[in-house]
């Protein structure tokens, strides 16, 4: 439903613009697949010698901003 065309820039998708309602669960556990994959990433990135804790809390503040709005605003 969402597309992020540059880094902080979301929007809905316009085919998808005719749904009104939101399955909140799905969103939560979507959003929580995500950040797991996230975090592996981030491991494996911090064994390489990788920085990673600024991209990972960048991408838990704005996913949960994303959430916030999906299941509360929407």
């Amino acid at each position: 439903m969402l597309e992020n065309s540059s880094r902080g820039v979301w929007a809905i998708v316009h085919e998808k613009r005719h749904i009104e309602k939101i399955d909140s669960k799905s969103v939560i556990r979507a959003v929580r697949e995500m950040e797991k994959k996230e975090r592996l990433d981030v491991k494996r990135a911090d064994t390489e010698g990788a920085p990673g804790d600024d991209i990972l809390e960048e991408a838990r503040s704005w996913r949960e901003e994303l959430h916030h709005i999906l299941t509360h605003e929407i």
